[in-house]
């Protein structure tokens, strides 16, 4: 499992922008969480890279969208090993 994080100034419509992407990757979704913090929110995703690009692909697409900043990304610690 991979997870995703970044502020957003308007975390609803950055929050679907980004799931609009995830599945567009084919990934699976495994959590959201949202914490709103005037004047930004606080998004995190955690899935599973199952699609046809990486997940750092995935981690630089989020990073272009408008109002999205701060990405960061990587293996879940604590992610238990995929079977391939």
């Amino acid at each position: 499992m991979h997870f995703a994080t970044f502020t957003a100034d308007t975390a609803i419509e950055a929050l679907q922008r980004a799931l609009d992407e995830l599945a567009r990757a084919g990934f699976a979704l495994e959590a959201i969480s949202l914490r709103a913090q005037a004047p930004r929110a606080e998004v995190r995703l955690e899935f599973h890279p199952r699609g046809g690009i990486s997940a750092d692909t995935y981690l630089a697409r989020l990073a272009r969208m408008p109002g999205v900043a701060g990405v960061a990304g990587g293996p879940a610690v604590g992610a238990q090993a995929e079977e391939v």
